[in-house]
């Protein structure tokens, strides 16, 4: 358990402050210019000059990397806009946003740029990032990948965030993860979230060159934390192999049935622990889910019962219960508070509570979960792992 922890402590989620500004904008910041795809580049450096030549705070103009971001309609592309402009403070990025509308609608292929700026603390720099909007319906849809390439900068590393149901993952997004050096995926919005973690292997093995992650294995660094803190004691670390039972509560709102984040979790734990797989997940209706795993001590027992949303996203983990075999018996339990910032951490032994600690938990925003990937551009050997033994829970292969 203690190893696995260190791999995702290498980023922290507090971090993030670190890089906090003071939200100031400059004079361009968020004004979107419409171009023709041949006039792209004169444009931006006719922006950046003019942005340059601007009184205030020193415009620094900073690009780390090159994100690719793909997802369907203008309200989506209006959100990750909101969200791209949070960036440059932590990741200044050229950022090409590809918004595939309708299909069916007549062709067109129509691009805008803008830049976001904040004002560094202390007030006297201005950390600038750079964004390409490119908007296509009709045939043009196919055509949004060749659109893109020409636009990466040399040199910089490429990361592709999938910001879509995987199951449409195939068109649009194997022509660019073939140049990824990073793939960040949100199962999260899949309309089938147990065919979606049985896929997940087969996307690792189809990418072998990029590194991957999943903005709902982000959300969840929390909970495992939390769950790794639980056996810190050492007198308390033995209860590790006497496991007999984890009850997991999701958030789930009507359907279809929502169980991504609860997968990872059970995944985390099945690889971290070197348990197996006896029985795969059983769906009983009215959102209730088993599972049976085995440790070396015997079989464990899983449970998924639906409970009361917390976020936006329909799957995400609101508590859970680990039960343990000892002298004297064990619970181990992670809860959401009531004012649905904080969680709440207890350890009973027999009758008696022997731990109690609330925290407040990190931002698990979009743009700080991304933020959180954005740090991450090698392998991550534990989300590998538990994302396979993961299709293994929901029925699939490794």
């Amino acid at each position: 358990m203690r190893d696995c922890r260190q791999v995702w402590r290498q980023s922290p989620l507090s971090s993030w402050e670190e890089y906090m500004t003071d939200g100031t904008n400059t004079p361009f910041d968020g004004d979107r210019v419409s171009v023709s795809m041949g006039d792209i580049e004169v444009a931006l450096a006719q922006m950046w000059r003019e942005a340059g030549e601007a009184t205030g705070p020193q415009v620094v103009h900073t690009r780390v990397l090159n994100l690719l971001i793909c997802t369907e309609g203008e309200a989506n592309a209006q959100a990750l806009t909101e969200a791209i402009a949070a960036l440059p403070a932590r990741h200044p990025a050229r950022t090409i946003l590809l918004v595939a509308g309708d299909p069916e609608e007549p062709e067109t292929l129509d691009a805008w740029i803008e830049m976001h700026c904040q004002i560094a603390l202390g007030g006297r720099q201005q950390l600038c990032g750079e964004q390409i909007s490119i908007h296509a319906t009709g045939d043009a849809v196919n055509r949004l990948p060749s659109a893109a390439l020409p636009l990466l900068l040399p040199d910089l590393p490429v990361v592709v965030y999938w910001r879509e149901p995987l199951d449409r993952e195939r068109a649009l997004l194997h022509p660019l993860a073939r140049l990824a050096d990073r793939i960040i995926l949100d199962s999260g919005l899949a309309r089938d979230s147990l065919a979606v973690v049985r896929r997940l292997p087969a996307i690792l093995d189809r990418y072998p060159g990029a590194s991957i992650g999943d903005i709902i294995w982000a959300r969840l660094t929390p909970w495992r934390e939390l769950t790794a803190q639980l056996f810190d004691a050492q007198d308390l670390r033995p209860y590790l192999d006497t496991i007999t039972a984890v009850d997991l509560t999701y958030g789930q709102d009507g359907e279809p049935l929502h169980v991504t984040q609860a997968c990872f979790y059970l995944g985390w734990l099945v690889s971290c622990l070197n348990w197996a797989v006896e029985t795969a997940i059983q769906v009983e209706g009215a959102g209730r889910v088993s599972v049976q795993l085995r440790s070396q001590h015997g079989r464990i027992a899983v449970r998924l019962e639906p409970g009361e949303r917390f976020d936006e996203l329909p799957d995400s983990l609101v508590g859970l219960v680990i039960h343990a075999d000892g002298e004297p018996p064990a619970r181990f339990e992670i809860v959401r508070a009531d004012d649905r910032v904080c969680a709440i951490s207890r350890v009973r032994l027999g009758e008696r509570e022997i731990l109690e600690r609330v925290v407040t938990l990190p931002d698990l925003s979009e743009i700080a979960s991304l933020s959180q990937e954005l740090d991450q551009m090698v392998r991550d050997r534990t989300f590998e792992q538990a994302v396979r033994a993961a299709a293994t829970i929901a029925g699939g292969s490794a």
